[in-house]
């Protein structure tokens, strides 16, 4: 295995034939294929010179590790986090996938009237977030993150930050 740096991945094997270690170029010629990005990769070895066949061997491209990113989200759901590596910003939907799940905990009641409606209690809730990312392509693996914020809500819905 071989980790992904955005070239094309060529990793040098050693080539024996009964004891023998071959001399690539001499003995024989290397080829690549699908060994750009992350995933699965295959490396053909064909003999040369005195030696004939061909042997293909596969080897695996380690994505970027979705812990190795960098996040910046606010804590509300509604928006989408800005998720980097090295700089670059990836995109949701192509790069990673995001989901995320609300829990709701009511703190303690307050009286008092939002403005909207008639209602007079007010109850102070903390909403903790679950954030998954999920990559995709040559990023690998999953982060969670979880977040918080405290919401004052009424009756009738509305929602105050």
């Amino acid at each position: 295995n071989v980790d992904w740096n955005g070239k094309k991945q060529t990793p040098n094997p050693t080539v024996k034939l009964n004891g023998r270690i071959l001399v690539k170029n001499t003995d024989f010629t290397i080829s690549y294929k699908n060994n750009k990005d992350a995933g699965d990769a295959t490396v053909t070895i064909k003999g040369k010179g005195n030696y004939k066949g061909s042997k293909t061997a596969k080897f695996h491209i380690n994505g970027v590790k979705m812990s190795s990113c960098k996040y910046e989200y606010k804590t509300n759901k509604e928006k989408t986090p800005k998720v980097t590596y090295d700089g670059k910003t990836l995109l949701k939907g192509i790069n990673f996938s995001w989901s995320v799940s609300t829990k709701e905990e009511e703190l303690y009641s307050h009286w008092g009237n939002c403005g909207l409606c008639n209602y007079s209690k007010m109850t102070r809730c903390e909403y903790t977030y679950t954030h998954t990312f999920t990559g995709k392509g040559k990023y690998e693996g999953k982060k969670t993150l979880i977040t918080s914020q405290e919401k004052w809500k009424c009756p009738c819905g509305t929602i105050f930050y």
